[in-house]
């Protein structure tokens, strides 16, 4: 019990290393954390409240504050752990050993939305994207409201060159949050990807009639191109941000 509570004060502390010592231990020697609770319920709020000991509990039902005594077997702390073991090792980018253990973190923890993004971010990084855009929509499905979640996903799909399904991703983080500064620029590079073509196009044109049309209509679709990417660019600006293009492929998981 001293080591699991040493444990989560190193992760409270952002000591990963120790706290990944601690957890790593704790799971070899099978610890779980289940002893047997004293509790009661209290009259004022109807809350079931745990004691430190039975004497504790047994004092405070004097006082006529509380009602119902019993005892009851607490929670395994085995998920917890799984979970914490688990978005540690992603933190750190050791992926075999998260890959390892997110099916029963997630199984000990089935609505712990934490760790389905964790296997998202787990599946895109050991190149399975399709796995992992399978997964981002089951955080869709939950009702989501992060504008971080769609832009992930939005860097996901683009890496795969589904481009119109990122543009969707992105546009709805900015419905969510119209200042997000990731979204707005991989909106505006998505509009001007096709520039290189076009620009080549052009070049590759002679001095004919025919050319000359063709070129006059390359450029009203090359400047099309550019109004269409402003708003975003223009708003990117209002942002003050600082955004780096080598960013592109990379999951923002921090805005």
């Amino acid at each position: 019990s001293d080591l699991y509570f040493a444990a989560g004060n190193a992760l409270n502390a952002k000591d990963y290393d120790q706290a990944l010592n601690y957890y790593e231990t704790l799971m070899e020697i099978g610890y779980t954390g289940i002893q047997k609770e004293y509790i009661a319920l209290r009259k004022e709020d109807e809350k079931i409240i745990t004691f430190a000991s039975k004497e504790d509990r047994d004092s405070e039902m004097i006082s006529g504050k509380y009602l119902k005594p019993e005892e009851r077997m607490s929670k395994s702390a085995r998920g917890e752990m799984l979970r914490k073991l688990v978005l540690i090792y992603s933190d750190k980018g050791q992926i075999d050993k998260a890959s390892s253990l997110i099916a029963d973190a997630r199984k000990e923890n089935p609505d712990d939305m934490s760790l389905v993004r964790a296997e998202a971010k787990l599946a895109f990084e050991s190149g399975d994207i399709e796995k992992a855009n399978k997964i981002m929509e089951e955080i869709f499905a939950s009702g989501t409201t992060d504008p971080q979640e769609y832009f992930n996903a939005g860097v996901m799909v683009a890496s795969v060159g589904k481009t119109e399904k990122a543009k969707q991703y992105y546009e709805k983080a900015l419905e969510l949050k119209p200042d997000h500064v990731g979204a707005l620029v991989n909106l505006s590079i998505i509009i001007l990807a096709p520039e290189k073509d076009i620009v080549d196009e052009m070049n590759s044109l002679g001095m004919s009639k025919a050319d000359t049309k063709t070129y006059d209509e390359l450029t009203l679709k090359r400047r099309s191109m550019y109004q269409d990417a402003l708003p975003y660019l223009e708003a990117y600006k209002g942002t003050r941000g600082r955004w780096n293009t080598n960013d592109y492929y990379q999951l923002g998981y921090n805005d």
